[in-house]
């Protein structure tokens, strides 16, 4: 792993004053999209059942992390900026894309949350496996949240393009990290080639650098808990890039007027240009 990109990570994701606008994470899990934000000068406030999830997050975050399990009539404080990753075990490809039968969709909570708080702008990030089998529900979900009145941009984004680290004994970018290939005992399991051929398995702080989490991001909870944080976290240097997008909205004066508004029928592909 470079030495150069595990300096980028521990300086690029350092917590800044809390000086700007609050973000409410929802399913916040460890805090990988909080982190990205904070370090962007946002204020956080993260919502997750998981108890050592909201352990780490808040011995880490400068942003409080409520224990809760969220439903569509969850109160919520008044937030600036929402963002969260509904559970994506019903949609992934490496899963059984139960989709809307799968008890654990979020996406109605999410929703549900938009339409409370009716924030100047959301975010929600999920697995590819969306725009497959269920696209049709991912319209249905870009349709709910643009009768709310907002415009919906969308893209389907790899995360080497934030200078995600290489493999740690191939010169390739490293394989996507889920909770099945670090915690689980399965063929596809991260694992080191050592110089006598044997291979082992990844440590945390390994796991945590090719996830992008910085040297100074500590987890709390039992190995297996540990690696199911990691694995289920969204990049914070993604997260950063993409809170960077989200304050220069907040801090321009562009708006649309209701009239234009209604010129945006169908969702809008983004061009992140500046994660190359």
């Amino acid at each position: 792993m470079s030495i150069n990109y595990i300096e980028q990570i521990n300086n690029i994701l350092q917590l800044k004053s809390l000086k700007s606008h609050l973000v409410v994470d929802l399913f916040a899990g460890c805090g990988g999209l909080s982190l990205g934000f904070e370090a962007q000068g946002f204020e956080t406030y993260g919502l997750e059942k998981d108890q050592d999830c909201c352990y780490t997050y808040e011995q880490n975050l400068q942003g409080k992390c409520e224990q809760i399990e969220l439903t569509i009539n969850s109160k919520l404080p008044a937030a600036s900026v929402i963002i969260g990753g509904p559970p994506c075990q019903p949609f992934s490809v490496g899963g059984k894309q139960k989709g809307l039968t799968d008890s654990r969709d979020g996406f109605p909570i999410f929703i549900n949350a938009i339409k409370q708080v009716k924030p100047d702008i959301w975010l929600f990030e999920n697995v590819r496996g969306l725009l497959y089998k269920n696209k049709w529900y991912f319209e249905e979900i870009t349709q709910a949240l643009q009768e709310l009145g907002y415009i919906i941009e969308w893209k389907l984004l790899n995360s080497v393009c934030c200078k995600r680290p290489r493999d740690l004994h191939l010169d390739k970018p490293a394989r996507t990290l889920t909770c099945r290939n670090l915690a689980g005992a399965t063929g596809d399991m991260q694992r080191i080639k050592l110089p006598d051929g044997r291979r082992r398995r990844l440590s945390i702080r390994e796991a945590a650098r090719l996830q992008s989490f910085p040297d100074w991001f500590e987890f709390s909870g039992s190995e297996t808990s540990c690696y199911n944080q990691i694995g289920n976290a969204v990049s914070p240097l993604l997260a950063f890039y993409l809170a960077r997008s989200v304050r220069d909205y907040l801090e321009s004066s562009y708006r649309l007027s209701s009239e234009e508004l209604k010129k945006y029928t169908l969702p809008q592909q983004l061009s992140f240009s500046y994660l190359s």
